[in-house]
């Protein structure tokens, strides 16, 4: 069989029909190996529940089957019935999660923080003379803010440029003439 190239359309009907039988066949292993393993899971669940019936069987059979006992005396009395399948076999009862003990707790009186006490205000006394007859004093409160003088930034004085040759300043005066 002759390798086909990747990319390329297959055309010939010989090798078309191989390739359909071939995905035919193919389909067919895949559902016969899920059907399989459908039928696996089934018998094991089957199995399961049959083990645990023929359990609970087991025990209702035994405590069924339990010695009747002659009671004493000799004389042949009615029994109490057998105790039933439900009586026997009871779910165990959850522990109840014992109560944590709770911790002491220690009461303390903390003392009171003493209140800072108001500043007093400062009194200003302005007189207003509007005439002469009648001086009137007001009283007004005004708070003064402590000055504050602004931070002395450093001043930076540039370097005084070195001093250059005099063949320096020649080509410098020759330098500015031409272009500028």
């Amino acid at each position: 069989m002759p390798a086909f190239e990747k990319g390329k359309v297959i055309t010939d009907p010989i090798v078309l029909e191989r390739l359909a039988k071939a995905r035919e066949k193919a389909m067919e292993t895949r559902k016969l190996k899920a059907q399989q393993k459908k039928d696996e899971n089934l018998v094991k669940t089957i199995e399961e529940k049959k083990k645990r019936t023929e359990t609970q069987n087991k025990l209702k059979e035994l405590i069924d089957d339990t010695p009747k006992v002659v009671s004493p005396g000799g004389q042949g009395g009615s029994l109490p019935p057998p105790p039933k399948y439900e009586d026997v076999v009871k779910p165990e009862p959850k522990p109840e999660p014992e109560p944590e003990p709770e911790p002491e707790i220690e009461y303390m009186k903390l003392p009171k923080k003493e209140k800072a006490k108001p500043k007093k205000k400062k009194k200003v006394v302005i007189v207003e003379s509007d005439s002469e007859e009648s001086e009137e004093e007001e009283v007004v409160y005004k708070k003064r803010r402590p000055r504050r003088e602004a931070p002395q930034q450093p001043v930076y004085v540039a370097p005084p440029p070195p001093e250059k040759s005099h063949e320096e300043q020649l080509i410098d005066k020759w330098y500015s003439r031409y272009y500028s």
